[in-house]
């Protein structure tokens, strides 16, 4: 658990796992990386498209937080760099310890 915890509120993320993890084109001009791959096979999905357009139109004025896409897309990993999501940028603030929230859970 403590190996778990510090990883996640103190990355060792690297440009190298950024452009495997996230998104690289190959030297074939290909887009790739696990996270853009997954997304891409989301967001091509009908019933994400579908979604996404209804909540486009329902939420319209932006005055409801239902209107975004909290996810992403796979477009907006293009071009995505160690800096904006590294926990020492002012991108990446959001990844800070002192944003935890400690929630833990009993079976019995």
């Amino acid at each position: 658990m403590r190996l778990f915890l510090n990883q996640m509120l103190y990355s060792s993320l690297t440009s190298g796992d950024v452009l495997t993890e996230a998104h690289h084109v190959s030297s074939a001009g290909v887009d790739g990386g696990v996270v853009y791959s997954e997304m891409k096979g989301i967001n091509q999905k009908t019933s994400w498209r579908l979604r996404e357009r209804v909540k486009e139109l329902l939420y319209a004025g932006g005055n409801s937080s239902y209107a975004y896409n909290r996810g992403g897309t796979a477009e907006g990993l293009q071009g995505i760099t160690r800096e904006r999501v590294s926990t020492d940028s002012g991108g990446g603030a959001h990844f800070s310890p002192k944003n935890k929230i400690n929630i833990f859970t009993f079976f019995t």
